[in-house]
């Protein structure tokens, strides 16, 4: 089979990417083409005959394969047509398990040479590049993980466990909490209600909620995080901007990992739950008094192009350049889905970013005019009196957290 220039492009990339080899072979193991970016060991060395053969040999999968051979070196097969690409040595960041091994080789070099390590979401969309490279295939990231990784037996012993909990909860009569009662939960976050969620967070039941781990602590954490998603999405659905929700769920999750006790875990996903329902409530009271409105693509992604690019020199014409649309037609779109203007919308978040870094960080008052992409200090000063009514200094003073 003849080799395009897609194909030596695309080896090139892959084993400078990886620091390794990449080799095509057919189904007889003879070599048709080669790059190895490492200029100091041969093909030879890096993917011995006897090491090319095993691999071949057992890999007649239709996904690409990745196999452990000696302890944590890793080699991979992607088949193509009627022949086969083997890429390797490399070292996986990750501790991950893996489905196929190879053992029984004699040990070669490989454990004296110093190999690259990359992580395995990286190696999987390199190997990926390279089975879709002939023709769009339906198998993705997901396929391969599943077919390399995750443990044949697992399906069963989910089901067995599946079996014995469920025969301990009827036995011993402790049903899971009432669906009803969450979907109450999560519609209240979404209202913007924040009497209602108090009402349903003191619901009274007979129920518990599942065993999401052994340990009590990481069983509250688990507990904590599901909360928190949950929460986050029913935002979403409320209105809130899914990078407003998504930051607020990370960093949530991330202190929710740093507690200690699982009081403090659950009282930081009733804090999130709270949170994301005043946020909700915020927003419909800026929506009051305005026509219902569907919801528009264009302005769901232009307000979540904003929240990511606060530090930038935002402008109605570049945020249309962005988004491919007539600058004219999305003032005329936002105003009417808004109900305010766009150059008054970037103002509005960018002092509220503002707001947030006066309360929780040390940043001097230039630095964050300079963050916020504003001209001076003294512009951002004019602009935040402007819609809070006090200065930078004054609000610092009142709400900044090293005050307190």
């Amino acid at each position: 089979m003849k080799i395009t220039m897609n194909e030596i492009s695309l080896m090139n990339y892959i084993s400078h990417y990886l620091h390794t080899c990449i080799c095509r072979y057919d189904g007889t193991c003879r070599l048709l083409s080669s790059c190895c970016a490492r200029k100091d060991f041969s093909v030879s060395t890096l993917q011995p005959e006897r090491l090319v053969k095993a691999l071949i040999t057992q890999s007649a999968a239709s996904l690409p394969r990745i196999v452990s051979v000696q302890g944590n070196i890793v080699y991979s097969v992607v088949p193509f047509e009627e022949d086969f690409y083997l890429i390797g040595p490399n070292i996986l960041q990750d501790t991950v398990h893996l489905n196929h091994r190879l053992s029984g080789l004699p040990e070669t070099e490989l454990l004296r040479i110093p190999l690259y390590e990359c992580e395995l979401s990286d190696y999987v969309r390199i190997l990926l590049l390279l089975y879709h490279l002939k023709e769009e295939k339906p198998e993705g990231e997901t396929d391969i993980i599943q077919e390399n990784c995750l443990e044949s037996s697992m399906t069963q012993k989910i089901r067995k466990t599946y079996t014995e909990v469920t025969f301990e909860r009827i036995e011993t009569e402790q049903p899971h909490n009432p669906y009803d009662q969450e979907f109450r939960e999560q519609k209240s976050i979404e209202n913007g209600n924040i009497a209602e969620l108090r009402k349903s967070l003191a619901e009274d039941y007979v129920g518990s909620i599942g065993i999401l781990a052994k340990n009590p602590l990481r069983q509250a954490k688990n507990h904590a995080i599901v909360l928190i998603t949950l929460a986050s999405r029913s935002a979403i659905r409320g209105g809130l901007s899914y990078e407003i929700a998504y930051s607020f769920s990370d960093s949530y999750i991330q202190k929710i990992e740093e507690c200690r006790n699982s009081v403090s875990a659950m009282q930081l996903a009733r804090d999130a739950e709270f949170h994301y329902t005043a946020m909700v409530h915020e927003l419909k009271e800026q929506q009051k008094g305005m026509p219902v409105r569907e919801n528009n693509p264009h302005i769901r992604r232009c307000k979540n192009y904003i929240y990511s690019h606060l530090h930038d020199k935002l402008t109605v014409q570049s945020l249309a350049d962005t988004l491919d649309i007539n600058a004219n037609y999305l003032s005329e779109l936002f105003r009417k889905y808004e109900g305010i203007s766009l150059s008054r919308y970037i103002l509005r978040e960018k002092i509220e970013r503002a707001k947030n870094l006066l309360t929780y960080s040390e940043y001097s008052y230039i630095e964050i005019a300079a963050y916020l992409g504003f001209s001076s200090q003294s512009h951002l000063g004019a602009q935040f009196k402007n819609i809070t009514g006090c200065t930078l200094q004054q609000y610092r003073s009142q709400y900044g957290t090293g005050n307190k």
